[in-house]
């Protein structure tokens, strides 16, 4: 889901200033150091007291220490080389404090004594290496950094600023230099930022997000007095700091200049105060953490956002509605048929009762869901010998795009599709944590689902990426899927699980045309679906956590085969099959569209359920979040450029329909 600094935006966010600055070039060794002498790398800050000297002076004749400006010249009657002021006696362009360096030159007044050999005090900011700062480093303006293209993200969204490089870039193959990565954002453009593997190896200011990247974030704990770290990773004001929008109060004079109470009288426990009356919504002109909201009265106040109800003060909800810290609920205070939830501060519909539901429907995990029949039944296996679930290398290693292999495994086949041989599966290349996730998954229901009613074969794996990371088909000129999908092996194809089928290789689940028109959708019940063996896969993609998010990012179904799902996984978490995270609908990253609401699920998975996963993550992330569109970012796809209609025909040979012999 993108985040909004600026104006451009990754894949899930970004933009800022224009594209100019060259590193600085290259001078002979006497004239840098005397630059330096004269100049220093200024960031605005001077200290008290000089900059150390290169170790012990060199006495001229007179055996009085050379004064830090020019060298002498006695002894030798030539140049020593050493130049008192050089930041640390060697003229290598790196600064030995690694912060910038400081206006002041070395032992203006000869003072008889060698030069002292502390470190300068620090500066206030991280250091602009002489030499310009790299992908990621800091930087006030695009000259800062060493590439030629170099732009620097400004503060306050990027602290310190953020140089970024490699504009129009390739992501297949990534034209990056080692340690970067070619990250496709919002407006059209590529840019090379840096990679990571957990915010340790983020400056300050930033964090490891789930993309393996270094973006501006925050963690628990690590917010200047006065904020916290939002779920969304934003360092935002305490909610329970008493002055600032969102925080208690008891009168006006509580909210500071501008600001109102909601008093605890009308209904806002220990007072919510809200300010800047006469914000603008667009743009949007309130603090960070904050949004323009109008009111029924026709004003406009600045109030407090949130992600999750843990953004919120106790006695307050996220209103899902606003995004806003709201009065949540109590006992008693929902409609008819619901009830107060104590952890999410908000009315929900009331667990039902075996003959509480509509028609059609049957009460299964409290909840009320589509009458699909009943679960399977008999003793349920228990499965010690899964293969393991989650990734435990670094970013790069189970980042890495592997072939996946082998070809056949316990209960999954990856068979040569779409033009692909047994000795040429040039589509079937993924991330390595994708790949554990996928083959986890096909264990769990070969394990648990024995002797279930269906034709009881693999799960097989129909696109995932090429080798370079292009989308399959890349290679020969006709690539099959929407941009922004099944690149860099974040993405697979997989086949229902099926009823009165051979197999489970790619096909139509349910009737597609109406006439002779294929609608590329179901129009009809999904009757080749074994809905269960298929639920119980998609319920086990969500077992893999990854800090505190799903690793699963998304699994898409069509609409007519989405609504047999939710029903599946509750009677399935109600039975006892599965236990896991799914069972709890507020994780479930299941997509689907009943109707065309523009997030790339309504047509094109009759024939297939689509994977897409996360990247590693520092745990800063909510578990709560809704991102269930095909593409990372909800880009709208053109349709005159989403080619999936061509493929994954039938796998059975259609009969031809031969005239009458007159």
């Amino acid at each position: 889901m993108p985040r909004f600094p600026t104006t451009d935006f990754r894949f899930i966010p970004k933009t800022c200033g224009a594209k100019t600055g060259r590193p600085l070039g290259r001078f002979t060794l006497l004239a840098i150091a005397l630059l330096l002498v004269v100049t220093g790398c200024d960031d605005g800050q001077t200290t008290s007291n000089p900059l150390p000297d290169a170790g012990t002076d060199v006495l001229d004749t007179t055996g009085t220490p050379e004064d830090g400006t020019n060298p002498d010249v006695t002894l030798d009657g030539t140049l020593d080389g050493t130049l008192d002021g050089t930041l640390d006696g060697t003229l290598d362009g790196t600064l030995d404090d690694t912060l910038l360096a400081d206006t002041n030159v070395a032992d203006l007044v000869t003072d008889g004594t060698t030069a002292d050999t502390a470190n300068p005090p620090a500066d206030v900011q991280p250091d602009i290496p002489v030499t310009g700062s790299p992908i990621g480093g800091p930087c006030n303006t695009d000259a800062d950094c060493a590439d030629a293209d170099g732009q620097c993200l400004t503060a306050p969204e990027f602290p310190n600023g953020y140089c970024r490089a490699g504009e129009n870039c390739t992501t297949s193959p990534d034209s990056c230099p080692s340690g970067t990565e070619c990250t496709p954002f919002t407006n059209g453009n590529n840019w090379c930022l840096l990679l990571c593997n957990t915010t340790s190896d983020c400056r300050s200011g930033y964090i490891c997000d789930s993309w393996s990247q270094c973006w501006p974030g925050c963690e628990p704990g690590g917010c200047p007095a006065g904020q916290v770290c939002s779920s969304s990773s934003e360092c935002v004001p305490d909610p329970n700091q008493t002055g600032v929008v969102g925080g208690p109060c008891a009168t006006d004079a509580d909210c500071g200049t501008g600001g109102q109470c909601l008093t605890a009288a009308n209904g806002f426990p220990g007072g919510l105060c809200r300010g800047h009356q006469g914000c603008t919504e667009s743009p949007d002109n309130c603090a960070a953490g904050q949004q323009c909201t109008p009111f029924t009265d026709n004003t406009t106040w600045c109030m407090d956002t949130c992600n999750t109800a843990a953004d919120c003060r106790t006695g307050y909800a996220c209103d899902s509605s606003w995004n806003e810290c709201w009065p949540g609920c109590t006992a008693g205070s929902c409609a008819t048929g619901e009830v107060c939830n104590t952890t999410t501060n908000e009315c929900e519909t009331a667990p039902c009762t075996a003959n509480s539901c509509p028609t059609g429907q049957i009460c299964s995990n409290q909840r009320c869901v589509l009458d699909i029949g009943t679960p399977p039944t008999g003793t349920h296996p228990v499965c010690t010998n899964l293969p393991p679930i989650n990734c435990t290398g670094t970013a790069a290693y189970c980042g890495e795009i592997v072939p996946f292999d082998p070809d056949l495994g316990t209960g999954y086949w990856d068979y040569p599709i779409n033009g692909e041989t047994t000795s040429n599966q040039y589509r079937s290349y993924v991330r390595r944590d994708l790949m554990l996730l996928i083959k986890y998954a096909a264990a769990k229901v070969d394990c648990l689902a024995v002797g279930w009613p269906g034709n009881g074969g693999a799960v097989a794996l129909g696109d995932m990426s090429e080798a370079d990371g292009a989308i399959p088909g890349t290679s020969v000129g006709s690539p099959g899927h929407p941009a922004g999908t099944h690149v860099n092996g974040y993405d697979m194809d997989i086949g229902y699980f099926q009823v009165n089928t051979a197999n489970n290789q790619l096909r139509p689940i349910c009737d597609h045309m109406i006439g002779n028109v294929d609608q590329y959708h179901c129009t009809s019940t999904p009757y080749l679906l074994d809905v269960w063996r298929s639920a119980l896969f998609a319920a086990s993609l969500h077992d893999a956590v990854v800090g505190n998010q799903l690793q699963l990012r998304v699994m898409g179904v069509d609409g007519q085969a989405g609504v047999l799902f939710e029903s599946a996984i509750d009677q399935l978490c109600a039975a006892g099959w599965y236990t896991g995270n799914a069972c709890n609908a507020s994780y479930r990253s299941l997509a689907y569209e009943v109707t065309d609401t523009g997030r790339g699920w309504y047509q094109f998975h009759h024939h297939h359920m689509h994977v897409s996963i996360n990247g590693l993550t520092s745990g800063t992330s909510p578990m709560l979040y809704d991102n269930k569109c095909l593409t990372p970012g909800c880009q709208l796809i053109d349709p005159a450029q989403d080619l999936r209609w061509t493929l994954y025909p039938s796998p059975e040979r259609e009969k031809r329909a031969l005239p009458d012999r007159l």
